[in-house]
């Protein structure tokens, strides 16, 4: 039976790392799929129980040198790995800066070299104390069958202290324990900012971890008592404070609060909540406390969902990443022959000395890394799926976010998604001397016996002008023509309009329902019902216009109306009269012909169209029916959100081929003037430490984009 692993994997330096893990794990029988982020530092798999076992798994990623355990939470503080990296640099600091003073007072003059043993004391601690990171890695990886970042830095530092060694005691006293020392202490700068950076990229999710409340107060008649979240349970009763946040998921039983939902949403005004309505855990109320009650709890609530989906995305790899997963598994070694050719070539045949030949090699060896190829793209998902998430967008995989910058052609369902879902009367239009005022009152007292949805729209239309209705007897409800009643003595009717009535005809044109009031065989006047479109679907079409993306309504409606909106919206195709089960149908023969297709709708009916499309889109309130149904999930409900998890897509492929642009162009000009001597081993040092920093600053870049 097929299981899902997700690990914690310890030990990882560079893109060497997790693609051997990758390679070694994704050998045994059994295993399906294997992917590892060297970001995170998470791995996800899927196996057959049947064949092997987590154990099996974890052990064969412990025999290859690194640590592995299964990973509990969603995502794990990475400020210890922040903490060691700062520790380690500065004991490296401390213990070679006395050797860059004294290399620098020879130079110039001005004070003499430090005595070759003090050189060797210092440079020893540097080498085998803080330097012993790159010797525990190195070790792991030869142990385990492979090379990695860490053996190009242990034989690199090696090989420049033990010649150090040899001239202090048996050469010409040339000393270069400065070079091993510093190059020590700019790769683990680099490490840490580095690390400095990646916690960075984390953040959204550790703000979604942090929104999770730890405590809740249960209410059992008038006794209130204070109990840990996690111990809540569906059904129970529970009081929230002023300022306090929502516990868990559930429904307001008592109260009318005001809650922030800017963690879920984004928006930042507070949504007007009353008995019935829905809280969601992890917003946060405002001044008036309400009493709820739990409908659903730890890994069912909405945020755990949206913690999972994000979590999921940030570790799972873009298509794109490929390459540089294929250039990493073969860097090391090239890289070994490239510095231990150089070496060869300039002392055999160029008349070099051994001191010659060894610093070319070890400038070799320090500049050449795989790791800012291994985070160029991990870094730009992690970054741009955080900024979705801030932005209630949730990719639910770095494939999704790497489809939806690429899309061509996207599809539209129309009720729910480019309309509220909900009828609304959207014209009036009184005859003779009656109002505006009359007509609705009228149609109110008629419809208040009627259950259908166009008359909870005219309902709803009197209450929020403060109409009253007039009363009525005798209603009466007629399927297919309407409702009647008696008031003043006399019969009024409300039901479809005449067709050949102009302003019906016109109405009715527009994609509108079409009621007339009647006193006897008198119209009075006619109302316009529409399910009214939402108020950025305009903007969303126009936006996505811009981006060069072909747009199309698919809908059950007849071909007028469905045009009528389309036409009021600017889409480009229309495609009417379409019953729900060939949506799908309809959706899988748009695709192909170099066409990346995208399904938006609500996530539950258009399940089946969502899934076929290339990319499924929700807009959705975040449930969970949403967040299975799809590929991209919309938290906001908004349809200009489509066009701005493009526009934030785009600019995460942007980034990521920066990104890898630069780690490339950065190794085939580094490696060449390493070879030939332009560059010294400190310079080499230093630029290998700043090369995976500038990846990762260039992927916090995404955090300034305008989605708008």
């Amino acid at each position: 039976m097929k299981q899902t692993l997700r690990l914690a994997i310890t030990g990882m330096h560079c893109a060497a790392c997790s693609a051997r893990i990758e390679k070694v794990v994704g050998r045994m029988a059994g295993v399906q799929e294997v992917a590892v982020n060297l970001i995170t530092g998470r791995a996800r798999m899927a196996y057959d129980d049947q064949t092997v076992t987590a154990a099996d798994i974890i052990a064969k990623i412990e025999k290859s040198g690194y640590g592995a355990h299964i990973a509990d939470a969603a995502w794990e503080d990475p400020g210890a790995e922040v903490r060691a990296a700062k520790r380690r640099l500065l004991i490296a600091f401390v213990f070679a800066l006395p050797l860059m003073i004294g290399m620098v007072g020879a130079l110039t003059g001005w004070w003499p070299m430090l005595p070759g043993v003090a050189e060797l004391v210092l440079a020893t601690v540097v080498q085998f104390g803080p330097g012993l990171y790159f010797y525990r890695g190195a070790w792991g990886a030869l142990r385990g069958g492979s090379l990695n970042m860490d053996v190009l830095v242990v034989l690199g530092t090696t090989t420049a202290y033990l010649y150090s060694l040899y001239e202090l005691f048996g050469g010409a006293g040339h000393l270069y324990f400065e070079t091993s020392a510093w190059l020590i202490t700019f790769i683990l700068l680099g490490k840490y900012l580095e690390a400095a950076a990646k916690r960075r990229t984390g953040q959204a999710l550790e703000t979604l971890l942090a929104a999770a409340p730890a405590r809740a107060h249960r209410k059992d008649g008038e006794e209130i008592t204070t109990i840990d979240a996690h111990d809540v349970t569906v059904g129970m009763t529970l009081w929230v404070k002023a300022g306090e946040q929502v516990p868990v998921d559930g429904q307001v039983s008592e109260g009318a609060p005001e809650v922030n939902e800017a963690m879920l949403t984004g928006e930042s005004m507070p949504v007007q909540k009353t008995v019935g309505d829905t809280v969601t855990g992890g917003t946060v109320n405002g001044a008036t406390p309400f009493t709820m009650t739990a409908q659903a709890v730890g890994a069912d609530t909405v945020l755990s969902q949206i913690i999972r989906v994000v979590a999921a995305a940030q570790e799972s790899k873009a298509p794109i990443q490929r390459l540089a997963d294929t250039v990493s598994a073969r860097f090391v070694p090239a890289v070994i022959s490239i510095a231990a050719l150089t070496g060869i070539v300039y002392y055999a045949f160029f008349d070099a000395t051994l001191e010659t030949a060894l610093l070319r090699t070890v400038a070799v060896l320090v500049i050449a890394c795989p790791c800012a190829l291994g985070l160029a793209t991990p870094t730009s998902i992690m970054v741009g799926s955080g900024v979705g998430a801030r932005s209630g967008i949730l990719f639910k995989s770095a494939a999704d976010l790497e489809a939806a910058g690429k899309l061509t052609h996207i599809i539209f369902d129309k009720t729910g998604t480019l309309t509220k879902g909900e009828p609304e009367v959207v014209a009036l239009a009184p005859q003779g001397t009656t109002t505006e005022t009359e007509l609705l009152a009228l149609a109110q007292g008629l419809e208040s016996g009627s259950g259908h949805r166009l008359a909870g729209a005219i309902m709803a239309a009197g209450q929020a002008r403060a109409i009253p209705a007039r009363h009525f007897t005798d209603l009466t409800e007629t399927v297919g023509k309407g409702m009647s009643g008696q008031y003043e003595g006399a019969t009024y009717t409300i039901g479809r309009a005449a067709s050949d009535d102009p302003t019906a005809a016109a109405w009715e044109a527009q994609g509108r329902t079409v009621l007339a009031v009647r006193r006897e065989a008198e119209v009075l006047g006619m109302i316009a019902v529409a399910d009214a479109l939402r108020e950025d679907a305009a903007e969303a079409i126009r936006d996505l216009h811009a981006q060069g993306i072909e747009t199309e309504l698919l809908s059950g409606d007849n071909r007028p109306t469905a045009t009528a909106i389309a036409q009021s919206l600017g889409i480009d195709t229309v495609t009417a009269e379409v019953k729900p089960i060939e949506k799908a149908d309809h959706v899988a023969a748009r695709k192909g012909a170099g066409r990346l297709v995208a399904m938006v709708g609500d996530g539950i009916n258009d399940a089946p169209a969502l899934a076929t499309a290339d990319l499924g889109i929700a807009i959705g309130s975040g449930t969970a029916v949403a967040i299975d149904a799809a590929d991209i999930v919309l938290l906001r409900s908004r349809v200009r959100d489509v066009a701005r998890s493009v526009t934030l897509a785009q600019a995460t492929l942007k980034n990521i081929r920066q990104n890898l642009f630069w780690a490339l162009i950065y190794n085939m000009i580094g490696i060449p003037l390493a070879a030939l001597g332009y560059l010294s081993p400190l310079l080499a040092g230093a630029a290998m430490a700043l090369s995976s920093v500038s990846v990762v600053l260039n992927a916090l870049r995404l955090q300034y984009v305008r989605l708008q």
